[in-house]
């Protein structure tokens, strides 16, 4: 993370902390915390995502996760479709149960991601055939030529 990223993510969060400072507990899965410290968390965390949902959200968001204490959160139906997601190994049914678990997590909104920076690439005039993916994926790079 870059120290641009890190002084934003602390300006965002005093930033949130001020707006945001008269709303209580929302509900008890938010284990007490107040809304404004959840949301300072949610500010703080600038990490990006992977193609595989259960690898990208079971972190975050089931009881064992190991940034679950990032998030505060904790709800059984969550924990549920994440352990049926993790489990299945047909494709078109994860599809279904993944969906299902986003879904309920939009539902929900334990989280609002506040931030989405932007990515810059650059490139010698001889390199031809980079595209950027927004998934961070290199896939083009089997079309990258050089022409000198």
């Amino acid at each position: 993370m870059s120290s641009g990223a890190i002084r934003w993510s602390r300006r965002s969060s005093s930033i949130i902390t001020a707006r945001s400072s008269r709303l209580g507990p929302r509900n008890e899965g938010w284990r007490a915390q107040s809304r404004a410290e959840t949301l300072v968390d949610a500010a703080v965390a600038l990490n990006g995502g992977r193609p595989d949902p259960y690898t990208m959200y079971a972190r975050y968001w089931t009881r064992g996760g190991n940034l679950n204490t990032v998030v505060g959160y904790i709800d059984d139906t969550v924990d549920q479709l994440m352990a049926e997601g993790q489990a299945e190994t047909d494709p078109l049914r994860r599809l279904e149960i993944f969906s299902e678990f986003q879904k309920h997590l939009v539902e929900m909104a334990p989280w609002v991601w506040l931030y989405t920076g932007y990515e810059y690439t650059a490139q010698q005039p001889y390199v031809s055939g980079f595209i950027p993916m927004p998934t961070d994926s290199l896939y083009s790079l089997s079309q990258v030529r050089l022409e000198r």
